[in-house]
Parts: C-alpha cells; structure tokens; sequence
C-alpha cells in the first residue's frame, strides 16, 4: 500500500494554478510542484493542516490509501 497525494483534483475543483495554491498555503511553488508530481515523501501535520484548511477539505480528500 501507499499514500497518493490527491492534490491535482483539488486544484481541477477549484480551478486554481500551483503559483495561487503556493500564494494561498504560503508553500512555495516547488513544494507545491513535488506535491502535484508525487516527489513528496514526508509531510508535516502543520502543511497537510494547511492544504485542508485552504482547500475547505478533509484530510481523506487530500491523502488518500491506495491499495
């Protein structure tokens, strides 16, 4: 099993660019690239808090368990 990270769907949703999630998060826009491609292996509680609260989201939209 492993984790994807669901974040391109969140931004087809709303309709936003990496550059507006990295001005809304206050990620930067390379953080927000490896997110999108997967290249992220570890995340903090406080930046998946964020994305959440950011994307109006629960935690299981944001990462979800792929068997």
């Amino acid at each position: 099993m492993h984790i994807k990270i669901n974040l391109i769907s969140l931004m087809v949703e709303k309709g936003w660019t990496p550059q507006e999630v990295s001005e809304k998060t206050k990620l930067t826009t390379q953080t927000i690239y490896s997110l999108m491609n997967g290249k992220k292996t570890h995340l903090s509680f406080s930046t998946i808090a964020t994305v959440c609260e950011v994307f109006e989201c629960g935690i299981e939209d944001f990462l979800v368990l792929v068997k």
